[in-house]
Protein backbone atom coordinates (compact mmCIF):
# COMPACT_ATOMS: atom_id res chain seq x y z
CA UNK A 1 0.00 0.00 0.00
CA UNK A 2 1.32 3.40 -0.97
CA UNK A 3 2.12 6.18 1.48
CA UNK A 4 -0.73 8.27 0.14
CA UNK A 5 -3.27 5.55 0.91
CA UNK A 6 -1.91 5.04 4.41
CA UNK A 7 -2.07 8.76 5.17
CA UNK A 8 -5.68 8.87 3.92
CA UNK A 9 -6.62 5.89 6.12
CA UNK A 10 -4.97 7.48 9.17
CA UNK A 11 -6.87 10.71 8.55
CA UNK A 12 -10.15 8.80 8.45
CA UNK A 13 -9.36 7.08 11.75
CA UNK A 14 -8.44 10.37 13.39
CA UNK A 15 -11.77 11.84 12.21
CA UNK A 16 -13.66 8.79 13.57
CA UNK A 17 -11.91 9.12 16.93
CA UNK A 18 -12.88 12.76 17.06
CA UNK A 19 -16.50 11.93 16.33
CA UNK A 20 -16.56 9.17 19.00
CA UNK A 21 -15.09 11.59 21.54
CA UNK A 22 -17.83 14.05 20.72
CA UNK A 23 -20.49 11.34 21.11
CA UNK A 24 -18.97 10.34 24.47
CA UNK A 25 -18.90 13.97 25.59
CA UNK A 26 -22.53 14.47 24.59
CA UNK A 27 -23.53 11.23 26.35
CA UNK A 28 -21.75 12.27 29.53
CA UNK A 29 -23.48 15.62 29.45
CA UNK A 30 -26.84 13.96 28.93
CA UNK A 31 -26.15 11.56 31.81
CA UNK A 32 -25.29 14.44 34.13
CA UNK A 33 -28.53 16.18 33.21
CA UNK A 34 -30.60 13.07 33.86
CA UNK A 35 -28.76 12.39 37.13
CA UNK A 36 -29.43 15.94 38.30
CA UNK A 37 -33.09 15.45 37.51
CA UNK A 38 -33.11 12.16 39.43
CA UNK A 39 -31.38 13.76 42.39
CA UNK A 40 -34.00 16.49 42.44
CA UNK A 41 -36.85 13.97 42.64
CA UNK A 42 -38.49 13.47 46.07
CA UNK A 43 -39.95 9.97 46.62
CA UNK A 44 -43.33 10.28 48.34
CA UNK A 45 -42.58 7.45 50.74
CA UNK A 46 -39.51 9.30 52.00
CA UNK A 47 -41.55 12.45 52.68
CA UNK A 48 -43.70 10.70 55.28
CA UNK A 49 -43.04 11.62 58.90
CA UNK A 50 -40.95 8.99 60.64
CA UNK A 51 -43.82 8.25 63.01
CA UNK A 52 -46.06 7.27 60.07
CA UNK A 53 -43.36 5.13 58.47
CA UNK A 54 -42.74 3.43 61.81
CA UNK A 55 -46.43 2.60 62.14
CA UNK A 56 -46.44 1.14 58.62
CA UNK A 57 -43.40 -0.95 59.50
CA UNK A 58 -45.16 -2.36 62.57
CA UNK A 59 -48.03 -3.56 60.35
CA UNK A 60 -45.44 -5.40 58.21
CA UNK A 61 -44.59 -7.76 61.07
CA UNK A 62 -45.66 -11.37 60.43
CA UNK A 63 -48.62 -12.71 62.39
CA UNK A 64 -46.45 -15.58 63.62
CA UNK A 65 -42.81 -14.51 63.85
CA UNK A 66 -40.42 -17.23 62.74
CA UNK A 67 -37.27 -18.31 64.51
CA UNK A 68 -34.17 -16.22 63.97
CA UNK A 69 -32.47 -15.63 61.66
CA UNK A 70 -34.94 -14.67 58.94
CA UNK A 71 -34.02 -11.84 56.61
CA UNK A 72 -37.06 -12.43 54.38
CA UNK A 73 -39.56 -10.79 56.74
CA UNK A 74 -39.80 -7.73 58.94
CA UNK A 75 -37.99 -6.35 60.78
CA UNK A 76 -34.72 -7.62 59.29
CA UNK A 77 -36.03 -7.28 55.73
CA UNK A 78 -36.74 -3.57 56.27
CA UNK A 79 -33.16 -3.01 57.40
CA UNK A 80 -31.84 -4.00 53.94
CA UNK A 81 -33.91 -1.65 51.75
CA UNK A 82 -32.09 1.68 52.18
CA UNK A 83 -30.24 3.66 54.81
CA UNK A 84 -33.30 5.78 55.62
CA UNK A 85 -35.46 2.74 56.29
CA UNK A 86 -32.65 1.09 58.23
CA UNK A 87 -32.46 4.10 60.55
CA UNK A 88 -36.23 4.23 61.02
CA UNK A 89 -36.58 0.50 61.63
CA UNK A 90 -33.67 0.46 64.06
CA UNK A 91 -35.29 3.23 66.11
CA UNK A 92 -38.79 1.67 66.22
CA UNK A 93 -38.95 -0.36 69.46
CA UNK A 94 -42.22 -2.10 68.54
CA UNK A 95 -40.40 -3.98 65.75
CA UNK A 96 -38.02 -5.62 68.20
CA UNK A 97 -40.27 -6.54 71.12
CA UNK A 98 -40.55 -10.19 69.95
CA UNK A 99 -37.39 -12.29 70.11
CA UNK A 100 -37.50 -15.97 69.07
CA UNK A 101 -34.29 -17.93 68.77
CA UNK A 102 -33.75 -21.65 68.19
CA UNK A 103 -30.51 -23.58 68.66
CA UNK A 104 -31.28 -27.14 67.59
CA UNK A 105 -29.07 -30.15 67.05
CA UNK A 106 -27.96 -30.55 63.44
CA UNK A 107 -28.70 -26.92 62.59
CA UNK A 108 -25.93 -24.36 62.65
CA UNK A 109 -26.80 -21.73 65.28
CA UNK A 110 -27.13 -18.11 64.33
CA UNK A 111 -23.53 -16.75 64.28
CA UNK A 112 -22.79 -14.51 67.24
CA UNK A 113 -26.27 -15.08 68.64
CA UNK A 114 -25.27 -13.39 71.92
CA UNK A 115 -24.44 -10.18 70.07
CA UNK A 116 -27.63 -10.45 68.04
CA UNK A 117 -29.71 -10.92 71.20
CA UNK A 118 -28.06 -7.91 72.83
CA UNK A 119 -28.63 -5.61 69.85
CA UNK A 120 -32.18 -6.89 69.24
CA UNK A 121 -33.38 -6.45 72.81
CA UNK A 122 -31.68 -3.07 73.16
CA UNK A 123 -33.65 -1.80 70.16
CA UNK A 124 -36.86 -2.82 71.94
CA UNK A 125 -36.06 -0.14 74.51
CA UNK A 126 -38.77 -0.14 77.21
CA UNK A 127 -41.37 -2.10 75.24
CA UNK A 128 -42.79 -5.21 76.95
CA UNK A 129 -40.90 -8.21 75.59
CA UNK A 130 -42.06 -11.56 74.24
CA UNK A 131 -39.13 -14.01 74.32
CA UNK A 132 -38.89 -17.62 73.11
CA UNK A 133 -35.73 -19.68 73.52
CA UNK A 134 -35.53 -23.20 72.11
CA UNK A 135 -32.63 -25.64 72.11
CA UNK A 136 -29.39 -26.44 73.85
CA UNK A 137 -28.48 -22.87 74.63
CA UNK A 138 -25.50 -23.49 76.91
CA UNK A 139 -23.72 -25.40 74.12
CA UNK A 140 -23.70 -22.33 71.88
CA UNK A 141 -20.78 -19.94 71.62
CA UNK A 142 -20.72 -16.86 73.84
CA UNK A 143 -23.21 -18.28 76.30
CA UNK A 144 -21.84 -16.10 79.10
CA UNK A 145 -22.64 -12.78 77.37
CA UNK A 146 -26.09 -14.12 76.47
CA UNK A 147 -26.77 -14.87 80.14
CA UNK A 148 -25.90 -11.27 80.98
CA UNK A 149 -28.24 -10.01 78.26
CA UNK A 150 -31.06 -12.25 79.54
CA UNK A 151 -30.63 -10.97 83.08
CA UNK A 152 -30.46 -7.34 81.94
CA UNK A 153 -33.78 -7.58 80.10
CA UNK A 154 -35.64 -9.92 82.46
CA UNK A 155 -37.45 -6.98 84.03
CA UNK A 156 -39.02 -6.11 80.67
CA UNK A 157 -40.29 -9.58 79.76
CA UNK A 158 -44.06 -9.90 79.61
CA UNK A 159 -44.19 -13.33 77.95
CA UNK A 160 -41.47 -15.98 78.17
CA UNK A 161 -41.22 -19.47 76.65
CA UNK A 162 -38.26 -21.70 77.54
CA UNK A 163 -37.80 -25.10 75.91
CA UNK A 164 -34.39 -26.29 77.07
CA UNK A 165 -32.56 -29.02 78.93
CA UNK A 166 -32.78 -28.99 82.71
CA UNK A 167 -29.10 -28.13 83.00
CA UNK A 168 -29.61 -25.08 80.75
CA UNK A 169 -32.23 -23.66 83.11
CA UNK A 170 -29.75 -23.80 85.96
CA UNK A 171 -26.91 -22.38 83.87
CA UNK A 172 -29.13 -19.53 82.75
CA UNK A 173 -30.02 -18.73 86.34
CA UNK A 174 -26.90 -17.33 87.99
CA UNK A 175 -28.51 -15.35 90.80
CA UNK A 176 -31.66 -13.53 91.91
CA UNK A 177 -33.86 -12.30 89.06
CA UNK A 178 -36.85 -9.97 88.97
CA UNK A 179 -39.71 -10.36 86.51
CA UNK A 180 -42.01 -7.46 87.49
CA UNK A 181 -43.83 -7.50 84.12
CA UNK A 182 -44.03 -11.25 83.49
CA UNK A 183 -47.62 -12.40 82.91
CA UNK A 184 -47.28 -15.57 80.83
CA UNK A 185 -44.68 -18.34 81.25
CA UNK A 186 -44.13 -21.59 79.33
CA UNK A 187 -41.65 -24.23 80.48
CA UNK A 188 -40.76 -27.46 78.67
CA UNK A 189 -37.78 -29.78 79.06
CA UNK A 190 -35.82 -31.23 76.16
CA UNK A 191 -35.39 -34.97 76.52
CA UNK A 192 -31.77 -35.98 77.09
CA UNK A 193 -31.98 -38.64 79.78
CA UNK A 194 -31.36 -36.21 82.63
CA UNK A 195 -32.58 -37.04 86.10
CA UNK A 196 -34.66 -33.95 86.80
CA UNK A 197 -35.03 -34.87 90.49
CA UNK A 198 -31.25 -34.56 90.89
CA UNK A 199 -31.50 -30.78 90.60
CA UNK A 200 -32.41 -28.41 93.38
CA UNK A 201 -35.65 -26.51 92.90
CA UNK A 202 -35.06 -23.64 90.47
CA UNK A 203 -35.73 -20.24 92.05
CA UNK A 204 -35.61 -18.24 88.81
CA UNK A 205 -39.25 -17.09 88.92
CA UNK A 206 -39.67 -16.54 92.63
CA UNK A 207 -40.09 -12.79 92.06
CA UNK A 208 -42.85 -12.52 89.43
CA UNK A 209 -45.67 -10.62 91.19
CA UNK A 210 -48.16 -10.50 88.28
CA UNK A 211 -47.53 -13.90 86.72
CA UNK A 212 -50.95 -15.48 86.18
CA UNK A 213 -50.64 -17.82 83.17
CA UNK A 214 -48.46 -20.94 83.07
CA UNK A 215 -47.84 -23.81 80.65
CA UNK A 216 -45.74 -26.78 81.74
CA UNK A 217 -44.99 -29.77 79.56
CA UNK A 218 -44.41 -32.87 81.71
CA UNK A 219 -42.35 -30.82 84.17
CA UNK A 220 -42.64 -31.86 87.83
CA UNK A 221 -43.61 -29.09 90.21
CA UNK A 222 -40.57 -29.96 92.30
CA UNK A 223 -38.32 -28.75 89.48
CA UNK A 224 -39.14 -25.08 89.90
CA UNK A 225 -40.39 -22.66 92.56
CA UNK A 226 -43.35 -20.62 91.33
CA UNK A 227 -46.01 -18.38 92.89
CA UNK A 228 -48.64 -21.10 92.46
CA UNK A 229 -51.34 -19.43 94.52
CA UNK A 230 -51.53 -16.40 92.20
CA UNK A 231 -51.96 -18.39 88.97
CA UNK A 232 -55.36 -18.15 87.27
CA UNK A 233 -54.68 -20.02 83.99
CA UNK A 234 -52.75 -23.27 83.66
CA UNK A 235 -51.97 -25.72 80.85
CA UNK A 236 -50.49 -29.09 81.76
CA UNK A 237 -49.34 -31.05 78.71
CA UNK A 238 -48.47 -34.74 79.06
CA UNK A 239 -49.19 -35.02 82.77
CA UNK A 240 -50.19 -38.15 84.58
CA UNK A 241 -53.35 -38.22 86.66
CA UNK A 242 -51.65 -37.69 90.01
CA UNK A 243 -49.62 -34.81 88.59
CA UNK A 244 -52.77 -33.08 87.30
CA UNK A 245 -54.54 -33.39 90.63
CA UNK A 246 -51.45 -32.15 92.45
CA UNK A 247 -51.24 -29.11 90.17
CA UNK A 248 -54.88 -28.28 90.80
CA UNK A 249 -54.39 -28.53 94.55
CA UNK A 250 -51.41 -26.16 94.36
CA UNK A 251 -53.41 -23.46 92.53
CA UNK A 252 -56.44 -22.52 94.65
CA UNK A 253 -57.19 -19.41 92.59
CA UNK A 254 -57.17 -21.15 89.22
CA UNK A 255 -59.99 -20.05 86.90
CA UNK A 256 -59.06 -21.66 83.56
CA UNK A 257 -57.30 -25.00 83.09
CA UNK A 258 -56.20 -27.18 80.15
CA UNK A 259 -54.95 -30.73 80.71
CA UNK A 260 -53.63 -33.62 78.66
CA UNK A 261 -53.72 -36.59 81.03
CA UNK A 262 -51.90 -39.86 80.36
CA UNK A 263 -50.70 -42.88 82.32
CA UNK A 264 -53.88 -43.18 84.38
CA UNK A 265 -53.13 -46.83 85.25
CA UNK A 266 -49.74 -46.21 86.83
CA UNK A 267 -50.05 -43.62 89.58
CA UNK A 268 -46.40 -43.66 90.63
CA UNK A 269 -45.43 -40.05 89.97
CA UNK A 270 -44.48 -38.08 93.04
CA UNK A 271 -46.14 -34.82 92.07
CA UNK A 272 -48.60 -35.45 94.92
CA UNK A 273 -49.03 -38.24 97.42
CA UNK A 274 -51.72 -40.78 96.49
CA UNK A 275 -53.92 -42.29 99.14
CA UNK A 276 -52.92 -45.52 100.87
CA UNK A 277 -54.71 -47.74 98.35
CA UNK A 278 -52.87 -46.17 95.40
CA UNK A 279 -55.84 -44.12 94.22
CA UNK A 280 -55.51 -40.31 94.44
CA UNK A 281 -57.94 -38.54 96.70
CA UNK A 282 -60.74 -36.68 94.97
CA UNK A 283 -61.31 -33.06 95.90
CA UNK A 284 -63.34 -29.96 95.08
CA UNK A 285 -62.02 -26.86 93.35
CA UNK A 286 -64.68 -24.16 93.74
CA UNK A 287 -63.03 -21.39 91.68
CA UNK A 288 -62.36 -23.27 88.44
CA UNK A 289 -64.68 -21.93 85.73
CA UNK A 290 -63.25 -23.39 82.50
CA UNK A 291 -61.77 -26.86 81.93
CA UNK A 292 -60.44 -28.25 78.65
CA UNK A 293 -59.31 -31.88 78.42
CA UNK A 294 -57.28 -32.48 75.27
CA UNK A 295 -55.40 -35.45 73.87
CA UNK A 296 -51.64 -35.36 73.29
CA UNK A 297 -49.44 -38.33 72.41
CA UNK A 298 -46.74 -39.03 74.98
CA UNK A 299 -43.44 -39.47 73.19
CA UNK A 300 -41.84 -41.04 76.25
CA UNK A 301 -44.52 -43.64 76.94
CA UNK A 302 -46.07 -43.99 73.48
CA UNK A 303 -49.45 -44.19 75.07
CA UNK A 304 -52.54 -42.16 74.18
CA UNK A 305 -53.92 -39.76 76.73
CA UNK A 306 -56.98 -40.55 78.83
CA UNK A 307 -57.82 -37.05 79.91
CA UNK A 308 -61.47 -37.64 80.74
CA UNK A 309 -60.45 -39.96 83.61
CA UNK A 310 -59.63 -36.94 85.75
CA UNK A 311 -63.37 -36.18 86.06
CA UNK A 312 -63.70 -39.18 88.37
CA UNK A 313 -61.64 -37.35 91.00
CA UNK A 314 -62.98 -33.82 90.71
CA UNK A 315 -65.93 -31.82 91.93
CA UNK A 316 -66.16 -28.43 90.23
CA UNK A 317 -69.18 -26.53 91.52
CA UNK A 318 -68.22 -23.30 89.72
CA UNK A 319 -67.54 -24.79 86.27
CA UNK A 320 -69.09 -22.83 83.38
CA UNK A 321 -67.19 -24.19 80.34
CA UNK A 322 -66.23 -27.83 79.71
CA UNK A 323 -64.46 -29.00 76.53
CA UNK A 324 -63.57 -32.66 76.05
CA UNK A 325 -61.41 -32.94 72.92
CA UNK A 326 -60.56 -36.23 71.20
CA UNK A 327 -61.23 -38.39 74.24
CA UNK A 328 -60.01 -41.98 73.98
CA UNK A 329 -62.58 -44.61 75.08
CA UNK A 330 -65.11 -41.94 75.92
CA UNK A 331 -67.36 -43.08 78.75
CA UNK A 332 -70.54 -41.05 79.08
CA UNK A 333 -71.08 -42.57 82.52
CA UNK A 334 -68.02 -40.78 83.87
CA UNK A 335 -69.27 -37.50 82.47
CA UNK A 336 -72.79 -38.02 83.81
CA UNK A 337 -71.47 -38.82 87.29
CA UNK A 338 -69.24 -35.76 87.28
CA UNK A 339 -72.09 -33.46 86.22
CA UNK A 340 -74.45 -34.90 88.81
CA UNK A 341 -71.84 -34.62 91.56
CA UNK A 342 -70.68 -31.08 90.70
CA UNK A 343 -74.07 -29.60 89.67
CA UNK A 344 -72.14 -26.75 87.99
CA UNK A 345 -73.64 -23.60 86.39
CA UNK A 346 -72.45 -24.98 83.05
CA UNK A 347 -73.04 -22.65 80.09
CA UNK A 348 -70.99 -24.36 77.38
CA UNK A 349 -70.33 -28.05 76.75
CA UNK A 350 -68.25 -29.43 73.85
CA UNK A 351 -67.60 -33.16 73.41
CA UNK A 352 -65.45 -34.55 70.58
CA UNK A 353 -64.62 -38.17 71.43
CA UNK A 354 -61.96 -39.93 69.37
CA UNK A 355 -63.03 -43.52 69.95
CA UNK A 356 -66.65 -44.12 70.87
CA UNK A 357 -67.96 -47.07 72.83
CA UNK A 358 -70.22 -49.47 70.99
CA UNK A 359 -73.95 -49.49 71.51
CA UNK A 360 -76.35 -46.94 72.84
CA UNK A 361 -74.83 -43.67 74.09
CA UNK A 362 -76.76 -41.49 76.46
CA UNK A 363 -75.54 -38.22 77.95
CA UNK A 364 -77.79 -36.97 80.71
CA UNK A 365 -78.05 -33.18 80.68
CA UNK A 366 -81.02 -32.86 82.94
CA UNK A 367 -82.37 -30.18 85.21
CA UNK A 368 -79.12 -29.73 87.12
CA UNK A 369 -77.81 -27.78 84.08
CA UNK A 370 -80.33 -24.92 83.90
CA UNK A 371 -77.76 -22.42 82.55
CA UNK A 372 -76.60 -24.45 79.54
CA UNK A 373 -76.79 -22.34 76.36
CA UNK A 374 -74.20 -23.89 74.04
CA UNK A 375 -74.00 -27.62 73.41
CA UNK A 376 -71.87 -29.32 70.74
CA UNK A 377 -71.41 -33.08 70.56
CA UNK A 378 -69.45 -35.05 67.95
CA UNK A 379 -69.79 -38.82 67.76
CA UNK A 380 -67.67 -40.71 65.19
CA UNK A 381 -69.43 -44.07 65.46
CA UNK A 382 -72.85 -44.87 64.01
CA UNK A 383 -74.38 -45.10 67.45
CA UNK A 384 -77.62 -43.75 68.77
CA UNK A 385 -76.98 -40.74 70.99
CA UNK A 386 -79.52 -39.29 73.36
CA UNK A 387 -79.14 -35.96 75.11
CA UNK A 388 -81.94 -34.84 77.36
CA UNK A 389 -81.47 -31.24 78.35
CA UNK A 390 -83.09 -28.04 79.41
CA UNK A 391 -80.71 -26.18 77.06
CA UNK A 392 -82.13 -22.65 76.84
CA UNK A 393 -81.71 -20.05 74.12
CA UNK A 394 -78.35 -20.64 72.49
CA UNK A 395 -76.73 -23.26 70.29
CA UNK A 396 -77.35 -27.01 70.30
CA UNK A 397 -75.47 -28.96 67.65
CA UNK A 398 -74.78 -32.65 66.94
CA UNK A 399 -72.24 -33.78 64.36
CA UNK A 400 -71.60 -37.27 63.02
CA UNK A 401 -68.00 -37.85 61.97
CA UNK A 402 -66.63 -40.50 59.62
CA UNK A 403 -65.99 -44.04 60.87
CA UNK A 404 -62.30 -44.78 61.30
Amino acid sequence: MSGTSLRAQAADLILSISRQKQILHDTEAQFKTVQQQLDSLVYPVLTLPHEITSEIFVHCLPAKPSWLPNTTEAPLLLMHVCSAWRNIAGSTPALWSTFNIALTAGIEPYPYFSEVAKAWLQRASHRPLSVKIFGRVSQADNFGPFTETFRRHAAGMQSLELYMEAVDFHRLYTGPLRFPMLQSLSIRLLENGEDVDAYEALEMFGDAPILHELLMGDVPRSFIILPWDQLTKFTGDLYNLVGCLGALRAMPNLVECHFSVYDTDHLDNNHVQPSSDGIPDSFSHPKLESLTLFESMSVAFLTPARSIKILNFLTLPGLQILHIMGAQDFDEGELNSFLARSAPPLRELLIRPHVHSEGHTEIQLTSFLPNLTDLEIWYPENNLLTASSTCSAGTMAFFRGSRA
